[in-house]
């Protein structure tokens, strides 16, 4: 029924990358449809004054690659991106997989964890949710309540540990998952059929696809 469009901001993306002015745009043009972030570079000595810019413009929170650009996700000096959005209101996407950084240091959900404690009111959602450290990210989840995870197409392609991240949503973590479909590694009708195919209950389902999204952004 909506979507978040979420602009990423490195050097690794290999298609024109999508900009926050633009997603902006899209936002105004339908605003019953599309949901802005604004997508940050924390290397950038203007990144504080780039978010509150968007804000300002309607985006929601921000998304961020620090793995890209060898920085880890509780690197000191994204401390105040971080508590800008803590003050603002605005979720804080971080991207974390074994694909993402120079070695897999950069994906260990303890980052994740470390920035759930030093920032206790901010909303934090973890695109590709650390895999493969599914365990420690669904851990992380677990103790602070205020880490979601979006494991996207390492679930719909059903990529190793999937199975467990299902078995979490279905008994003690459905209120942390949430649906993303990486558009564009494909469409996203086919995507949206291949996510109900997986083992989940129709209460995860519905969580996970509407509820806990539409709860996160306050809908």
């Amino acid at each position: 029924t909506k979507a978040v469009v979420m602009p990423r901001v490195n050097d690794k993306v290999e298609a024109e990358p999508v900009k926050n002015a633009d997603a902006i745009e899209l936002a105004r043009l339908y605003p019953d449809r599309f949901i802005p972030f604004a997508g940050i570079d924390p290397s950038k000595e203007d990144a504080v004054e780039e978010i509150e810019r968007c804000a300002a413009a309607g985006c929601r929170g921000i998304s961020m690659d620090p793995g890209f650009l060898a920085m880890h996700a509780d690197d000191p000096r994204i401390d105040p991106i971080y508590a800008v959005c803590e003050e603002k209101g605005l979720i804080a996407s971080v991207a974390s997989s074994g694909l993402i950084g120079p070695d897999m240091s950069y994906c260990d959900p303890l980052s994740i964890n470390r920035i759930s404690i030093r920032f206790p009111r901010l909303k934090i959602v973890v695109p590709h949710a650390c895999w493969p450290n599914t365990g420690g990210a669904l851990c992380a989840a677990a103790l602070s309540r205020n880490i979601y995870l979006i494991p996207d197409s390492y679930m719909y392609t059903h990529m190793a540990f999937h199975q467990e991240i299902c078995h979490a949503a279905n008994t003690w973590l459905k209120g942390n998952l949430l649906f993303a479909s990486s558009y564009p590694l494909q469409p996203l009708a086919q995507t949206v059929g291949e996510w109900r195919k997986l083992p989940l209950s129709q209460e995860a389902m519905l969580h996970s696809l509407y509820y806990n999204a539409a709860d996160l952004l306050g809908l």
